[in-house]
């Protein structure tokens, strides 16, 4: 995939060294071999997060990823969703230094990039997929601030449409609301 190549990996400081990466990116798209692909997926984990704490590299991770998440299904899908996740939710975000802060934005704007993917999933995947695609979308619209209204009206229809999923879907909003007031208190109004 060609989103692989669109960073160099030796530039971007991450958790372990950058020497394999693209090979472990080579080895979650290509492999049908579910304990070699789980086992890439977590080295790539590692390499961009500590305990959820973001490096330099956990934009082009991020990036990598949804490029596979795009193009995979089945469980190969599920396990790259839920890195996602990992990658992206923000745990801990109230003892991140501005740059770490920067890095989660810069990352979560590559999930932006793919709305209209985690949408597609939300409507019509199994219901754990769906799960980890809303949680994804939640954190668009709190780290990139000029999807916060897109997203919350989302989450109405989607509550409609997907009557299963409206638990979830209130947790969501409720923390939402709770990590946007925190960082809106802590740096301000964010333009994006």
């Amino acid at each position: 995939m060609l989103e692989f190549d669109c960073h160099d990996w030796s530039t971007l400081q991450g958790f372990r060294s950058s020497k394999n990466v693209r090979v472990l990116f080579q080895q979650i798209a290509d492999s049908a071999d579910e304990k070699e692909w789980q086992q890439a997926l977590g080295h790539l984990e590692s390499y961009a997060s500590d305990q959820g704490i973001p490096s330099e590299a956990t934009k082009g991770v991020v990036a990598s990823l949804v490029a596979i998440a795009v193009s995979e299904g089945g469980r190969k899908r599920s396990a790259v969703l839920g890195t996602l996740e990992e990658l992206t939710c923000g745990r801990g975000v109230e003892a991140y230094t501005s740059q770490q802060l920067g890095w989660l934005r810069a990352s979560v704007q590559e999930l932006a990039c793919a709305l209209h993917t985690w949408t597609h999933i939300v409507e019509s995947a199994p219901t754990e997929d769906a799960t980890l695609a809303l949680e994804i979308l939640a954190y668009c619209g709190v780290y990139v601030s000029q999807f916060d209204s897109r997203v919350q009206r989302y989450f109405q229809l989607c509550a409609i449409a997907r009557p299963e999923l409206r638990e979830e879907i209130s947790a969501l909003l409720t923390n939402s609301a709770e990590i946007r007031s925190f960082l809106v208190s802590r740096d301000g109004p964010q333009m994006g």
